[in-house]
């Protein structure tokens, strides 16, 4: 993840001159909260806009399993500049399929169909298992969401899946 003093230098190469941190952040009058965004007011970087429009046409025609493929490829190679936008405008359908995963997964559970913001983020299961799901796959590359600035799940699944597998084992060691 690129970090507010990557922004700083590339603003330095191209703007002279400058006396102060707040003199750098300032484009055309606006003082900008971060480096990051004086850069976008410049057009040094590029905005997200291409991204956005990328999820929009997938959502058509792709499964939640193929916008999480779709999301974790944004993160780790598309330099997204407002990656928890990116989020909060497309997690919906980029775990839309999990609900009924969970179901399977857990038949005699209730605990994943309730609202329950203590137990999931945004008291979603299937986002909070999204993001657990993302997470796991960022790992496998060297990379967490935390790294991203992204909100991280609030369940332990690891041991929600422990549990099952052994209620399961027990009940065909029982038969």
């Amino acid at each position: 993840m690129l970090g507010d003093s990557f922004y700083l230098r590339l603003h330095l190469t191209r703007v002279a001159g400058s006396s102060s941190f707040e003199d750098l952040r300032t484009v055309n009058n606006i003082i900008c909260d971060t480096f990051k965004k004086a850069c976008l007011l410049l057009h040094l970087i590029d905005d997200d806009q291409e991204w956005f429009h990328c999820f929009n046409e997938a959502i058509t025609f792709s499964s939640g399993s193929s916008l999480r493929e779709l999301f974790i490829t944004a993160l780790t190679f598309g330099q997204v500049v407002e990656l928890v936008l990116l989020w909060e405008q497309f997690r919906n359908s980029i775990c839309d399929d999990l609900h009924h995963k969970l179901q399977q997964q857990f038949p005699d559970s209730t605990k994943y169909t309730i609202v329950d913001e203590s137990l999931f983020h945004n008291g979603s299961s299937s986002l909070d298992y999204g993001l657990f799901l993302i997470d796991n796959k960022l790992k496998e590359s060297g990379n967490s969401l935390h790294e991203f600035n992204l909100p991280t799940y609030q369940n332990n699944w690891n041991e929600d899946f422990d549990q099952q597998t052994n209620r399961a084992y027990d009940d065909f060691s029982l038969n």
